[in-house]
């Protein structure tokens, strides 16, 4: 992972920044094109009740690196930066209010030195750590956006699930193991009610 000092000396000048619309949310799209042809691309802006402020070297639109293709063509495709997949882009236009770009690119300097502790809703990441992506729900209308949650919950799951050892380190954390079993219980509950409920149909 780069050296978060590497993003100290980040200033406006450097920075190219996008007013992004989604089909659902506005965000600001930041752009730094770093030396030795290195670029980074922060996204900041709410998804429903959601504050996104996230940073990644290797974004995606439409399937391709941001950094490869003219912001004309991101309208009609999803952005992918971070953990945040968004819904369909509809409008890209530059930001051209020197306020704006100053606050939003010292934000993004933040949370790129910060390596994402900024916020509990940061995660900051580069092309050289694979984070699986999920869709942020509050980018999508109910009911589908309660189908997302549940989409991603059996991600977590499948995650945890996965780690066959996980009961038998966590007896020597009494209090993570009380954690666990606080947590299990309530997901087993809620996975009950929901069965029940979609077994009346």
């Amino acid at each position: 992972m780069p050296d978060k000092s590497s993003y100290a000396s980040m200033s406006a000048p450097g920075w190219t920044i996008h007013r992004i619309t989604t089909e659902f949310s506005n965000y600001h799209l930041s752009i730094y094109s770093g030396g030795r042809g290195r670029s980074v691309a922060a996204l900041r802006g709410n998804s429903g009740d959601r504050a996104i402020d996230q940073a990644d070297s290797a974004p995606l639109v439409g399937g391709h690196l941001l950094f490869d293709t003219d912001p004309a063509s991101w309208v009609g495709h999803s952005l992918e930066l971070g953990t945040v997949r968004t819904s369909a882009i509809v409008a890209v236009e530059p930001e051209t209010s020197d306020i704006v770009v100053q606050e939003v690119t010292e934000a993004a300097t933040a949370v790129m030195a910060s390596g994402g502790n900024r916020r509990i809703t940061v995660e900051c990441i580069t092309g050289e750590v694979e984070v699986p992506r999920h869709i942020v729900p509050g980018d999508f209308p109910y009911p589908e956006d309660n189908v997302i949650r549940l989409e991603s919950a059996a991600h977590f799951l499948g995650a945890v699930c996965d780690r066959t050892a996980l009961v038998d380190d966590l007896e020597r954390f009494p209090d993570l193991m009380e954690r666990y079993q606080v947590a299990l219980s309530e997901c087993l509950a809620r996975v009950n009610a929901l069965g029940s409920r979609a077994n009346r149909h």
